[in-house]
């Protein structure tokens, strides 16, 4: 039997859909949705469920990425495995909230609309239960999500999320989208999106990847010999054995 909250995220996201999406010329598969770009990459939108735990409310991200088939491959081989991609098969990928500026709620990561209450019974008396032990202790009670179950009509919450959403998609997501619609593109703006913390710690060598895909084995080259001397003679050598033996293997598989 299909929950409420699902239910809810059904409506939300064939509104969605069929108001934006498909102008837009994106394919739902799904929670996702995805659009190739004229080079082969994948954009992705993501509606996702989740509870942090069995008793929680259930919540509802959107989440975004762009999947570059090389760096999921780790090779210069433009080739996908597959033809319907989520948010975690993304290299680049970023929640609702760093666009809407929000950064995290007590514990959760991003931005996240309440669709149901939650066990209410049950979270009282957990928290009662920890509170003597952890006195800052202070469990999630959703009331700075953007909308809760509290004297809101079912249909009028629906409404003002789709409305919410279609706003962002609109007026940042699609933009970042254009901004990274082609490798060249992607390269030139890191420093753009960087506050977005989309790129992890291993972009540097995933620009590696990116260069050798677009023919140009000479910059490949360059940027992971100067990334891999910058891992070979750091401080915690032993911490970063693994990632040497792993570019060992790259530079051998690649030619680097």
């Amino acid at each position: 039997m299909r929950s409420e909250a699902s239910k809810k995220t059904d409506t939300i996201q064939k509104e969605v859909e069929k108001n934006i999406m498909k102008e837009a010329d994106f394919i739902r598969k799904g929670r996702n949705f995805n659009r190739k770009t004229q080079d082969g990459m994948t954009q992705v939108v993501t509606f996702e469920l989740y509870k942090k735990y069995p008793f929680d409310p259930t919540l509802l991200s959107v989440l975004a990425g762009i999947r570059i088939p090389e760096c999921s491959g780790k090779s210069f081989d433009r080739t996908e495995s597959s033809d319907v991609f989520a948010y975690s098969d993304c290299t680049l990928s970023v929640d609702m909230g760093k666009f809407k500026g929000i950064d995290g709620y007590r514990g959760y990561s991003g931005f996240h609309y309440c669709l149901d209450k939650g066990d209410t019974k049950q979270r009282d008396e957990n928290e009662r239960m920890f509170a003597p032990f952890m006195p800052k202790f202070t469990h999630p009670r959703y009331k700075k999500d953007f909308y809760t179950n509290n004297d809101t009509d079912y249909e009028d919450r629906v409404e003002d999320i789709i409305s919410d959403i279609s706003d962002v998609l609109i007026g940042k997501i699609f933009p970042f989208f254009s901004d990274m619609d082609s490798r060249d593109k992607i390269l030139q703006n890191t420093q753009k999106y960087k506050k977005l913390n989309i790129f992890g710690h291993l972009w540097e060598l995933e620009t590696v990847f990116i260069y050798g895909a677009r023919g140009d084995i000479e910059k490949a080259k360059q940027v992971f010999n100067k990334y891999y001397k910058r891992k070979k003679g750091t401080i915690f050598k032993k911490a970063n054995e693994f990632h040497i033996e792993y570019l060992d293997e790259i530079a051998k598989r690649l030619d680097l």
